[in-house]
């Protein structure tokens, strides 16, 4: 016979409800939102995007000087070549 059968049902709904908590504290946090700066570029700092990159500039470069993330750099020079 197992060792778990020999407790009854108040001490089994006592250990069930401990694990439950213990469970609980062991839940992984909610992700904290990271704020973006990709939604706030304006025709100013696009601008400044396509003439940097005209100039030879890096993506990496051009994001630091704008305070931009390099995807985004990335992103804009991509458009700014598809128009011409």
């Amino acid at each position: 016979m197992s060792e778990l059968s020999c407790i009854g049902p108040s001490q089994t709904k006592a250990i069930w409800l401990a694990s439950g908590e213990k469970a609980a504290k062991l839940s992984v946090p909610a992700p904290v939102p990271v704020a973006s700066k990709s939604a706030t570029v304006n025709f100013d700092t696009r601008n400044q995007v396509v003439a940097m990159g005209k100039k030879g500039f890096g993506a990496a470069e051009i994001a630091k000087t704008c305070g931009l993330q390099e995807g985004d750099v990335e992103v804009l020079l991509g458009m700014s070549r598809l128009q011409k």
